[in-house]
């Protein structure tokens, strides 16, 4: 059974490191296929998160740092929310793992710095 969950992590880490790598290639006419793969990355870092692999899911977090970075728009409000949510979770949570806490943190302020939310 662990062989499963480490070769579904692998793949999902595999798919999440292609995903950021096209996103800073992205332009207005090819970027809605790739906004519902980014819809799709939460629950992957999380799964990824919740099998040990704590370095494959702070490498896949990077994705939402490249859509921050990205000069077209892939993130839409609702989509932002739930990320902000989703991050603040992660970063009060006592039991997550420091380098994980700290990849959430760093978005939450690089949201707050890009004043992409007015209630951070």
């Amino acid at each position: 059974m662990f062989f499963f969950y480490l070769a579904k992590s692998a793949t999902l880490h595999q798919s999440l490191r292609a995903l950021t790598a096209i996103t800073s290639e992205l332009t207005d006419e090819n970027a809605s296929a790739a906004k519902q793969l980014i819809k799709q990355a939460i629950p992957a870092v999380e799964s990824i998160a919740n099998s040990g692999e704590t370095d494959w899911a702070v490498e896949g977090f990077q994705i939402f740092q490249t859509c921050l970075d990205s000069p077209v728009q892939l993130l839409n409000a609702d989509s932002l929310k739930e990320l902000i949510q989703w991050a603040a979770r992660i970063f009060t949570a006592e039991d997550a793992d420091p380098s994980f806490r700290c990849c959430a943190g760093n978005f939450l302020v690089q949201v707050k710095i890009q004043k992409l939310n007015p209630f951070l």
